[in-house]
């Protein structure tokens, strides 16, 4: 995505659905914007700490990508505790606040609690320019909130895809271009009933429309 160095108050969208390098488009436009200035900043949910992106030289507090090719990249960022919006502000880099000027990065825009689309519009209006990423769409295919409002908010936007990796015996894995989200419950697709929110990878995978599963969808129309 590519960022606007000269106008201030911009708001940037990233995303789509699991395993399709949102986390890392972040680090990338935030290490790009490291290079013009060092006004930036990245907040990363408490609940999206994953031991396993960490165990090498990442701290806890950095927001880590695992890649590609298996190499992970990390950049310095801020734990929101019990991932609350309302403590955000008190979180800020004074020197950004200071200046009303500046970036600041929200990654995983799903997994706050609060008012995120309010505090994004105070952002900008403040003087910030805004970076979130998330899921549009959850498991079952349907708009994920905030970030479908987000989006409306958003001066610049890109919704990223995946791989699909769907896999059968006799044909191996799909591979087309992976737009939704599949959770599995005990290795089978998760029923439409379940939890909106279930933190976590291992259960995911980035699938395309096709190969979306989820048992029990209701049906509003009877098209024939």
């Amino acid at each position: 995505m590519d960022i606007n160095f000269h106008e201030g108050k911009q708001i940037y969208g990233l995303v789509g659905p699991m395993f399709s390098g949102k986390t890392l488009a972040v680090l990338r436009a935030c290490d790009r914007i490291s290079h013009f200035t060092n006004q930036w900043q990245i907040l990363k949910p408490e609940s999206e700490f994953r031991p396993e992106l960490h165990e090498d030289k990442f701290p806890r507090h950095y927001l880590v990508s695992r890649g590609f090719g298996g190499k992970k990249f990390g950049l310095p960022g801020t734990e929101v505790t019990d991932d609350r919006v309302d403590i955000i502000p008190s979180l800020l880099d004074r020197k950004l606040v200071r200046a009303r000027s500046g970036f600041i990065a929200l990654d995983e825009a799903n997994h706050y609690d609060g008012d995120l689309v309010g505090l994004v519009q105070e952002l900008a209006e403040f003087g910030f320019s805004v970076i979130f990423s998330g899921l549009n769409l959850d498991f079952r295919g349907m708009p994920f909130a905030p970030v479908p409002e987000l989006l409306t908010l958003a001066t610049y936007q890109e919704i990223i895809k995946g791989i699909c990796m769907y896999e059968s015996g006799e044909e191996g894995k799909c591979k087309n271009t992976a737009t939704h989200s599949q959770r599995y419950h005990g290795g089978e697709p998760a029923p439409w009933n379940s939890p909106i929110k279930e933190i976590g990878t291992d259960q995911y995978a980035c699938v395309c429309r096709e190969h979306l599963d989820v048992p029990g969808r209701p049906k509003k129309f009877e098209i024939k």
